[in-house]
């Protein structure tokens, strides 16, 4: 796990990623935004451990769908249960799969195909967390399945 500490900001967001490559690379992105604590994991276990103990500071979840044992789908819907107001973005290289009602179950406000642009993903997180409780595709008229 790594993570990035942001003095003053008491939110937690987290990225969950089994490709070293793109995990980090989202989490450098995050983190350099300067608005919340951003913890990188690998697998989904890892992450529902880190928020077992202090799951009310959780505010995002950026995670890949496809990984080996627990997906992103499956990631998504566990913390939803302790965590009803999380913000879910999935990413996936495989989107043709993602229906309506997996969407639903997860909570997710968008999925971001790869490859994606850095912009496009802080774009879409700052939509997310700082619009108060609009979210992104409501304010610039877009569907949250693609949001490529």
């Amino acid at each position: 796990m790594k993570r990035t500490s942001t003095p003053g900001r008491s939110k937690r967001w987290l990225v969950v990623d089994d490709n070293a490559a793109l995990g980090e690379v989202i989490y450098l992105c995050l983190g350099q935004l300067d608005l919340a604590t951003v913890e990188w994991y690998t697998s989904a276990a890892e992450a529902l451990e880190a928020t077992s103990f202090a799951p009310d500071d959780v505010e995002l979840l950026v995670t890949d769908c496809d990984m080996p044992g627990v997906g992103g789908l499956e990631l998504a819907r566990d913390l939803r249960c302790s965590i009803p107001m999380l913000k879910v973005l999935l990413v996936t290289a495989n989107h043709a799969d993602l229906t309506a009602a997996k969407l639903v179950s997860t909570g997710a406000f968008a999925v971001l195909p790869k490859p994606f642009s850095l912009k496009r993903l802080e774009w879409l997180v700052r939509g997310a967390v700082c619009e108060s409780d609009i979210p992104p595709w409501k304010l610039h008229g877009w569907h949250p399945a693609f949001a490529a």
